[in-house]
């Protein structure tokens, strides 16, 4: 007995060094994939959102951040909306940001009937700031060029 407490309290020390190196390691798997999503590398962020949200399967912005990066990764854009739609559907998770990718991941995937109601919704619900995160100099035109896309393929 006297020999198993020391193998006990050695083996439970070496446990707590390998649990706080893996939430270290997590940490910075997250750093790393949040400062490529925001230098807008997608293709260097999507493997690491992958592996996050693999880990966390409900959190919403992994899924959002997910779908961004396949949008500008992948070629097929259907994947995209996969993680785009699990994004919407949690509660929790609120950005219009997710409005403007939802449109823009429908338009790629000639859905443009779909596409209009999320650029609406982004239109109205978004900030100056938010308008400068999509890479675009002027305030509304990129949002309305792409409903008036959609609604003149709508047309045809």
């Amino acid at each position: 007995m006297r020999r198993l407490i020391p193998a006990l309290v050695l083996f439970l020390a070496g446990m707590t060094a390998s649990v706080l190196e893996a939430q270290e390691d997590f940490k910075t798997s997250i750093s790393e994939a949040s400062q490529y999503f925001e230098a807008e590398e997608f293709s260097k962020a999507e493997p690491l959102y992958s592996l996050l949200l693999a880990q966390f399967p409900k959190n919403g912005e992994y899924a959002f951040k997910l779908g961004v990066c396949m949008m500008y990764s992948e070629s097929d854009k259907k994947k995209a909306l996969t993680y785009l739609k699990r994004a919407k559907n949690d509660p929790g998770f609120k950005d219009p940001l997710l409005d403007y990718y939802m449109g823009r991941a429908l338009q790629l995937n000639y859905r443009f009937d779909e596409a209009i109601p999320y650029f609406v919704a982004f239109k109205k619900a978004a900030k100056k700031s938010q308008i400068k995160k999509i890479g675009r100099a002027h305030v509304w035109t990129p949002v309305t060029f792409l409903y008036l896309v959609c609604r003149l393929l709508l047309e045809k």
